[in-house]
């Protein structure tokens, strides 16, 4: 049962859970270019006012109702702004940083992860990394492959989507009718189908998009049969559930079997830990439950996907998952990082795998 087993468990005060975290707030200069030329960051004021948050003028200075603390609902802003210098910072709770960490704080994520949500959010390319150095060579080159590995599960992801729809994704479509999961559900959370044995496979679709062999299989995607050049998808008739990191990129898949092959294997499979995929640094839901979570001051941590889809989908949108695994620190740590107060709730299953 979701709910036989509830803890409430406020971790630790949000100035303890900034030293945890670790999040790095440098006051230096943000440097991008907009992609189609020069260009740095837009002004710390409108990145506030996209995000929701009303910036008064008052003279020669900003100010606005710290995001912070006490949920945003302090009767006198204590946020002061400056757009020349880029920074902010809070006469009560004493936050401050600059654009980035602002983003990083609000968001909760990375300082870096920050700077990427940026870029994609205004339509701009990092040309230096998170310290301001100049990109050596091989960071530049780095960052290339991490463009095309996000390309790459970004069509994969496509592909998944589109085989729901068609004849082959039936008896998944049967499945989560089944379980009242709803087609605008479906939507929010990308749900997909990973075609069986004889329907076009995955890896064929992705090289004929110009993606190399050594990539699908980097990422898990597929894998080589010993003594075979040729590629076999590591899913097969499953329902692909996409995981997205913190930032919002897809970085791997959560993948249930779908009966009738209910006995063709494990009934989860999870992608395989890579450099970009980590079950115990993820939370599934994450970007979804961001803003609620925020709103709420509190995030309902769960188990399963499911759960976090059914929870979303009953109104509770600050739910996320911990991927079907024990919870670990990191994940604690991401959960705790969407609430102002830290608090979270845990609402696991009341088995032994909910007692971990």
């Amino acid at each position: 049962m979701l709910w036989g087993c509830m803890t409430i468990l406020t971790l630790i005060s949000r100035p303890s859970l900034r030293r945890l975290v670790g999040q790095s707030r440098s006051c230096g200069t943000v440097v991008a270019q907009a992609a189609g030329g020069g260009g740095k960051f837009p002004k710390l004021s409108r990145v506030l006012e996209d995000r929701g948050i009303e910036v008064q003028q008052r003279g020669n200075s900003m100010k606005a109702k710290c995001p912070f603390h006490g949920n945003g609902q302090e009767r006198t802003p204590s946020l002061a702004i400056n757009d020349e210098k880029g920074l902010y910072h809070c006469f009560s709770c004493e936050a401050s940083g600059n654009v980035a960490g602002f983003v990083a704080e609000y968001e909760g994520v990375g300082y870096s992860e920050a700077m990427d949500l940026l870029c994609r959010e205004y339509g701009l390319v990092r040309s230096r990394p998170a310290n301001g150095a100049p990109q050596t060579q091989a960071q530049r080159e780095a960052a290339e492959r991490r463009e095309r590995t996000r390309k790459l599960l970004e069509a994969a992801t496509a592909f998944y989507v589109a085989a729901l729809s068609r004849p082959e994704g039936a008896a998944c479509m049967q499945m989560l009718r089944e379980r009242k999961v709803s087609a605008q559900s479906a939507h929010i959370f990308r749900l997909g189908f990973s075609p069986s044995a004889g329907q076009p496979p995955l890896s064929q679709h992705l090289l004929s998009l110009g993606f190399r062999q050594d990539e699908l299989i980097d990422v898990g995607l597929a894998y080589r049969r010993e003594g075979s050049a040729s590629l076999v998808d590591r899913f097969r008739a499953r329902l692909m559930i996409p995981i997205a990191s913190a930032a919002g990129d897809i970085v791997g898949f959560g993948a249930r079997v779908v009966p009738p092959d209910e006995g063709g294997g494990a009934k989860y499979l999870n992608s395989r830990d890579s450099p970009i995929f980590k079950k115990g640094s993820l939370l599934f839901g994450l970007p979804h439950a961001r803003r609620a979570a925020r709103a709420k001051d509190q995030v309902v941590l769960v188990e399963g996907y499911m759960d976090v889809i059914a929870l979303h989908a009953a109104g509770i949108a600050h739910a996320v998952g911990c991927l079907g695994t024990a919870i670990s620190e990191e994940q604690l740590r991401l959960a705790a990082s969407l609430s102002p107060s830290a608090t979270v709730i845990l609402a696991l299953d009341a088995d032994a795998e909910g007692s971990q």
